[in-house]
Parts: structure tokens; sequence; C-alpha cells
């Protein structure tokens, strides 16, 4: 039995290889990782071939180059679609480890490069107008000097937010991938009229990814907004006027189904929209959750659907029957004046079972709403 340091060598290696094939199950195990950092910023094998159809839909070109190459699973990606690729990454060690893996898989139609991505009189823009790319990628590391997270623009590096004219010199297409956290008014705002299409990417039922299609040669105020689930297919267009036309529905005391969207069409915030696309009403104007007499197919893959089995009194009465009847049913808070955690506590629910307990604050008053958890 291995012990000390090589013990601890083998079980990061044994976790990073679970992990590799989770995220790219079928490049995984031919791939040099040369850090689990590399491994968690990378994209995962479907976000990739996600984003080079995209790519090329909104270019139709023949080149595109990626100038924050990272471990290149975007690249493989693009490889595919697109007949020249140009891969830079500012790591010498990671660069050099993904130009191996390119090789070992036959991707003869990546170029590798490994400049520093910085503003003024640079080789990096030499190399990329030489390549003339249909379209530029970036997607900015995240981290601060000390390692924590970040999400606005201009606190990634390389900062895009400042290299924005000079990119824009090289080619008027852009497309980013951002972080999900990003705040989207203040990146519309900051863009100026340049965004065409914004995609929001959930996998795993998580957001994932904000990917943002800049057109300095076109402007709009009116951007495609995309919700998509490329694990299915699912998606959920509009454009930020429709939003805001839109018309709220509010629900009547007794449904059969409810509705809790997913985190992409949460974070993209058409609410009201919801309510004029689909048969569905809102409970409240801010709970995010919506009644139907039906569970709607075309929504399925964006959400969760509930069956609704009974309404309970919000209160002692209401509290002391849930704990009895439902011990393990799981609980969320929705527009009160607690977190779900003192519901739950109130309540004396455990979670863990096949009752799903929403207490939520309506025009008509707090409701305890009691239905079958979705499978």
């Amino acid at each position: 039995m291995k012990k000390g340091f090589a013990a601890i060598l083998e079980k990061e290696a044994e976790r990073l290889s679970k992990k590799a094939s989770a995220k790219l199950p079928t490049l995984g195990g031919r791939l040099e990782i040369p850090s689990s950092l590399a491994l968690e910023q990378c994209s995962s094998e479907l976000t990739a071939a996600y984003k080079a159809e995209f790519a090329l839909r909104f270019c139709g070109g023949t080149a595109i180059a990626d100038l924050t190459g990272g471990l290149g699973i975007d690249c493989l990606a693009f490889a595919k679609r697109f007949g020249r690729v140009l891969y830079n990454e500012m790591n010498p060690a990671l660069g050099e480890a993904a130009a191996r893996n390119f090789a070992a898989l036959g991707a003869e139609n990546i170029r590798c490069c490994a400049f520093e991505i910085q503003s003024g009189p640079a080789p990096w823009k030499e190399a990329v107008a030489a390549f003339a790319p249909d379209l530029l990628y970036l997607d900015p590391a995240r981290r601060s000097a000390s390692g924590s997270k970040v999400f606005r623009l201009q606190d990634c590096s390389p900062d895009i937010a400042a290299l924005l004219p000079e990119l824009e010199e090289l080619c008027p297409r852009i497309l980013l991938k951002l972080s999900p956290m990003a705040d989207i008014s203040a990146l519309l705002a900051w863009a100026e009229g340049r965004v065409q299409e914004l995609h929001i990417v959930e996998k795993d039922g998580e957001c994932k990814e904000l990917l943002l299609l800049l057109d300095a040669s076109r402007r709009t105020d009116e951007p495609l907004i995309r919700v998509v689930v490329p694990e299915t297919g699912a998606a959920f267009d509009f454009r930020p006027s429709e939003e805001r036309s839109a018309v709220l529905h509010l629900a009547a005391d007794v449904f059969p189904f409810l509705f809790e969207p997913g985190p992409a069409l949460m974070k993209a915030g058409a609410f009201r929209l919801l309510c004029q696309r689909y048969p569905l009403t809102a409970l409240s104007p801010s709970v995010h959750l919506y009644a139907s007499d039906e569970v709607i197919g075309a929504l399925s893959a964006l959400g969760k659907w509930y069956a609704v089995t009974e309404v309970l009194p919000f209160g002692k009465e209401g509290f002391k029957a849930v704990g009895t009847r439902f011990p393990q049913a799981e609980v969320s808070a929705r527009g009160l004046p607690m977190r779900s955690e003192e519901l739950r506590r109130r309540c004396g629910c455990t979670g863990g079972g096949k009752e799903h307990l929403f207490g939520v604050q309506t025009p008509l008053g707090k409701k305890l709403i009691i239905c079958e958890a979705p499978k």
C-alpha cells in the first residue's frame, strides 16, 4: 500500500481522470492534461461543439483564431468545422501540452503560437493579421492574481474591455465566452450595440457560460438572447423589447402543475414573456414560479415541473401538518422574509423525500404548496 506523498499523487491523478472522463467523454483518456486548473477552466466537449456550430453559422467563414486557447478543447471542436484554426496560449507549459494533443489526435489544421495578448504594438497582432481570421474567439481567464474568481470583463485576463478597439482592427467579429455570473445588462451596455447574439448555455442543470457575439461592422439595440440546453437541443429565443412589452398574468388559487425555470432561463430574465408564449400564470410578480393546467413539453428541458398535490395554510398549523406528514420533504422559500433553511426548520423537514414544499408569498397571501418532486 502506497503511503505519504506518492499516495496523495495517485489519489489526485485518479480524481483528475474521473473528472476528465465526465467532462470530456471521448477525449479525456486521450489527452495530456498538465493541471487540474486547466481541466476546470476548459469547455466540456458538448459546449465546445455547440460553440463551433454557433461560430460557423455566425461568420460563415473558413478561419477562426482562438487567442486564449487553454487546454484546446474549443480549438479541437473548431477544427472540425473550420478549415483553418489559430491556437494561441500565453502559458508555455499549457500551450506545449495542447500542441502535443493536437498532433496525437491528428488535428493538422490547427496552427499553434504562444504570444502574450497585450495592448500596443505586439507580435500577436502581426500573427493574427497574417492569419486573416473570419472570427476571433476569446475565453479570458476569470481568476485574480490571488486566485479568486472574478466576473467583470475588465477584471479578466486579458482585459478585453481595454483591448476591444485593437481586436476589432484585426477582425470586426468576435465571440466571447464569459462567466455565467457576469451581469447581462452591464455587458450589453458596455458593448454599445455591437452584440448580435447572447447565448446562455446550460448543462447538467447548471448555467455554464455566456457566449457573446460582437460585430463592430453592424450595430443593433435588439440582440437575440438565446437560452439553450445543448444536451437536448431545447432553446428559448427572445429580444429584450419582447420581455419589456409582455404582460404578466397572475395565477388563480387552484392549479395542478407548477413550473420552475432552470438556471439559464432565470439568468435570461424573460419572466413576463413566459406567460405570453405559453399558457402559464405567475404565482407573483417577484416569485418566479408558474402555474399551469398541463405539463408543457417545450419547457421540460428548460426547467422543472412539479405536480401540485395540495395547498396548506402558512403558519404554525401548516408547519405542523407538513412536519407530521412529510418529514423528508425538500423545502424552498420564495418571496418570504426567511431563507429556505429557516422554513425547513420550522416545518421540521429533513429533506430527501419524494415531496417538495414551496413556501410562497403571493398577492393573495402566503401559501405552503405541496408538490411531488420531479423524477
